[in-house]
């Protein structure tokens, strides 16, 4: 998440093309804001927040209990 300063990381859980859930924000090094829930806000400037780059990933794969 940034506002013009990085200010860490969110992952989350897509739902549809158009509805993504957050489950966790980590706070990047410089970061002293609070971090639950995910900052609406940048502890810095108070101005908006918006995602810079999108990864999707594939979750982890669930081993198989024999």
């Amino acid at each position: 998440m940034v506002c013009s300063h990085f200010l860490g990381e969110v992952s989350g859980v897509k739902y549809g093309p158009a509805k993504v859930s957050v489950r966790s924000f980590v706070p990047g090094p410089h970061y002293s804001g609070p971090t639950r829930p995910s900052p609406s806000r940048c502890d810095k400037c108070n101005g908006h927040l918006y995602l810079d780059e999108v990864e999707l990933t594939r979750p982890a794969a669930t081993p198989v209990a024999a």
